[in-house]
């Protein structure tokens, strides 16, 4: 089997060599990564042996339930993640780009923005706080 990377490097699909993948619809499609997954999952618990990611994995997919509903593609909560991050500060914007785009360390974002490694842990902490409370509002409450 050929490994190939799906959505810029967000998921692994496996497909015969020589098949193309075929996107046959968006229910299908997260259908099958999930199945992928699963699989994965086993495979990867038969030769490790048990991790206990069972458990939050199934607490994952209630999350994911709850939140997309059946918005399987999940533009949805993109979408509101999107509009909630344009109401963020730009400091607190910019802490959080370079740290999940970037992949920028603490240290490397307060000597971008001028202030101390705990004032970027405060700044983050707040702003992963106001993106939540703006997606319950917009999308409703999820269970903590």
């Amino acid at each position: 089997m050929e490994q190939q990377i799906s959505g810029e490097g967000r998921a692994v699909v496996f497909q015969e060599p020589g098949k193309p993948f075929e996107l046959i619809n968006p229910q299908s499609t997260s259908s099958y990564l999930r199945r992928v997954a699963f699989h994965l999952l086993l495979e990867y618990k038969r030769k490790f042996g048990s991790t206990g990611l069972t458990d939050q994995a199934e607490i994952l997919d209630r999350y994911w339930t709850r939140w997309a509903g059946s918005d399987v593609s999940g533009d949805r909560v993109l979408d509101a993640l999107g509009e909630c991050f344009q109401r963020l500060t730009a400091r607190a914007q910019k802490s959080l780009k370079m740290r999940f785009e970037e992949r920028a360390s603490r240290e490397q974002i307060a000597a971008d923005l001028q202030i101390s490694q705990n004032g970027v842990k405060n700044l983050q902490q707040r702003a992963k706080a106001q993106l939540r409370q703006c997606l319950e509002e917009k999308l409703g409450a999820v269970d903590r």
